[in-house]
């Protein structure tokens, strides 16, 4: 774009953010900051502010508040003012979208980031050290492919920009592209800047947090697993979604060959031998839990679970443990107390209002495996027992509060203190790590009081209060970012939220390598990795159909609260699924929310309980385009099916 061009887009800003119907593919007022309007990428101080402004729209991304990613069987908020709730509803339109307008503040984003592209080159290099502005350039290139990808993981077929627009020109980029043409432009593009970006090894400390050669490539392996699944491969509930060329926009031919290509894309990373499942040593001056009864408990790391603490392993990940470890790609690093909020109780000490703003619902918790690696359907009325409230601790996490040994989770069975659910019992570690319930405990600062117990029943101090604020409705906070050295409502260490770890690498690698090469060795060696961490003993599948399930399931409780499952969930094409199992859990994303009964304050507090429920339609394997988008460019840029 020529610099007169852009000053008369500078001078018409204000008007522009007045403007309720401006075009998606409008600027943010990302040059607010400049200084000198004559200097926009002309020194280093204001590319680097132009930089800044290519990044801005990925760091609301890095919350839980995305709803649309932590709905359905995973979450639940309760208040029906919540966007969330209404949107698990599936009452999301093209008029009430419900979420952000992520088409619209993506292509922004993606406008940005060309500016950036075709103007950051002309700025005067003395003000540069070696290669620096080249790193920048990178930098915006995998923003604006990185962009393209959620476009396309949230709305389907994309349209390209790959360049800014003039429209003085009367050019107006529209055209949907196939998902496939429009997949593997942004493959492209990573290829390339994969070769241009640094790796995590050389990258300079000050800049951690930065895209990586490693992190473009797990894009890259991301892109290509959402690409080889069932909603878009060859699936025939499209055929008549086409653009108005004519051209079908979701393949409708099955190609197994994408499962391949996924699988090199995830071996790629192996290969680097860059990456590890993070684990912590037991006996580490810390008393390590018993692993849980079956064949193998004693095979070391790597090849079995012994001689690791599979909790702090975990654990360790999220809740302010080593920041640079050996499985973390790419991370979010927080300051503020949200992560720890949603999980500390009301009455523990300097708990507030807003804690448990979001709950796991019971179908998680029902997800996680016993600690000798059976379901709890498997193993009901035996190992699980899902009645009631224990009068007595198990073996495993669950101790008293008269234990002398030092674990994981402190809870109260003395004198009949706050009631522990018998179906926490005997749980694998990532549940322990991931999933509060009733009876809990929480360090405080008084040392009169040194433990809160959680009771989360009507009229115990962190149960139901009727108000505008927030109460834990299911009974299972989430405790995946609190440490168990935190002692306040804030926390007392920076959280970390991962956007991808190595974990997904073997997890992704497994999958696509069932699906082209089913019995490859490869499968179980690296999803055992995984089950090995939690520990839990290796897979036990025979044949692909049982090892397709193991790893759903895998994912589903690995990365809890973590951005994959309703995605997961729709590029398997299992979200409308009205299947239920013997718990009534549903297997798609639609069905009753359950929980505890959070009115009651008795021991019926631990019954089963539905408190709403939630719908997924056809139509919501896609996000709708805004009907002001669609309306503004008269009837070129087409709808997604059902809105």
């Amino acid at each position: 774009m020529k610099v007169k061009f852009l000053k008369f887009f500078l001078s018409a800003l204000v008007l522009l953010l007045v403007c309720t119907n401006c075009d998606y593919l409008e600027s943010e007022e990302y040059l607010v900051k400049v200084d000198d309007l004559n200097n926009i990428y002309k020194n280093r101080v204001n590319v680097r502010r132009s930089l800044a402004a290519c990044f801005e729209a990925i760091q609301r991304r890095a919350a839980l508040g995305n709803i649309h990613e932590t709905s359905f069987d995973e979450i639940y908020a309760g208040r029906e003012d919540v966007p969330g709730v209404a949107f698990g509803q599936g009452k999301n339109t093209a008029e009430n979208l419900l979420t952000e307008n992520y088409w619209a503040k993506y292509y922004k984003a993606i406008r940005i980031c060309n500016l950036f592209l075709e103007n950051a080159p002309n700025a005067d290099l003395r003000d540069f050290g070696e290669n620096e502005l080249e790193h920048y350039l990178a930098d915006a290139r995998f923003l604006r492919a990185y962009y393209h990808f959620l476009i396309a993981r949230d709305y389907g077929p994309i349209v390209v920009l790959d360049h800014s627009v003039d429209y003085s020109t009367g050019e107006y980029p529209v055209i949907r592209k196939p998902f496939d043409q429009g997949t593997q432009w942004i493959c492209d593009e990573l290829d390339a800047v994969i070769k241009l970006l640094p790796s995590k090894e050389d990258q300079i400390n000050e800049y951690v947090g930065l895209p990586t050669k490693e992190l473009a490539m797990m894009v890259k392996a991301d892109l290509l697993l959402f690409k080889a699944s069932p909603l878009v491969n060859g699936n025939a509930d499209y055929a008549s979604f086409t653009n108005f060329q004519g051209e079908t926009l979701i393949s409708q031919t099955y190609d197994v060959e994408k499962w391949r290509d996924a699988a090199n894309a995830f071996k790629d990373i192996i290969d680097l031998n860059v990456f590890d499942i993070y684990t912590v040593e037991s006996n580490d001056g810390y008393v390590t839990v018993p692993l849980g009864e079956f064949e193998g408990n004693d095979v070391a790391w790597p090849d079995g679970p012994a001689n690791i603490d599979p909790y702090r392993s975990y654990k360790s990940l999220f809740d302010g443990g080593p920041w640079l470890n050996s499985e973390m790609i790419f991370q979010w690093n927080f300051y503020n107390n949200g992560l720890t909020r949603i999980g500390w109780p009301r009455g523990a000490n300097k708990g507030n209002g807003w804690a448990h703003a979001i709950n796991a619902t019971q179908e998680v918790v029902d997800a996680y495996l016993m600690n000798n690696g059976k379901t709890i359907t498997e193993e009901n009325n035996n190992l699980y027992n899902d009645m009631g409230f224990a009068l007595d601790a198990d073996n495993f996490y669950i101790k008293g509060e008269e234990s002398a040994l030092k674990l994981p989770i402190q809870t109260n069975f003395k004198n009949g203190g706050n009631n522990v659910p018998n179906r926490v019992l005997n749980r694998e570690a990532r549940f322990y790590a991931t999933i509060g319930f009733n009876g809990r405990g929480w360090p405080m600062s008084s040392q009169s009081e040194p433990w809160h117990y959680a009771d989360f029943r009507l009229g115990g101090d962190d149960g139901y209060v009727k108000t505008s604020q927030p109460s834990c409705l299911t009974g299972y906070p989430i405790v995946k970012w609190v440490n168990n050295e935190d002692s306040r409502v804030e926390g007392d260490f920076r959280k970390q939220l991962p956007l991808y770890r190595y974990a997904e690498v073997c997890l992704g690698y497994a999958e696509a390598l069932n699906e082209v090469e089913p019995g490859h060795p490869d499968i179980k060696l690296y999803f055992n990795k995984v089950r090995f961490r939690a520990g839990l003993p290796g897979s036990q599948a025979t044949t692909q159909e049982e090892m397709r399930t193991e790893i759903k399931r895998e994912r589903q409780v690995e990365f809890a609260f973590e951005f994959k499952r309703y995605h997961d969930m729709r590029r398997w094409k299992d979200a409308t699924s009205f299947e239920r199992d013997m718990w009534n859990n549903g297997l798609g994303l639609g069905g009753p929310v359950v929980g505890c009964d959070y009115l009651s304050s008795s021991t019926s507090f631990f019954n089963r309980t539905a408190h709403d429920g939630y719908l997924f339609r056809e139509k919501n394997y896609w996000l709708p385009l805004s009907f002001y988008d669609i309306n503004n460019h008269w009837g070129a840029l087409v709808q997604n099916p059902g809105y």
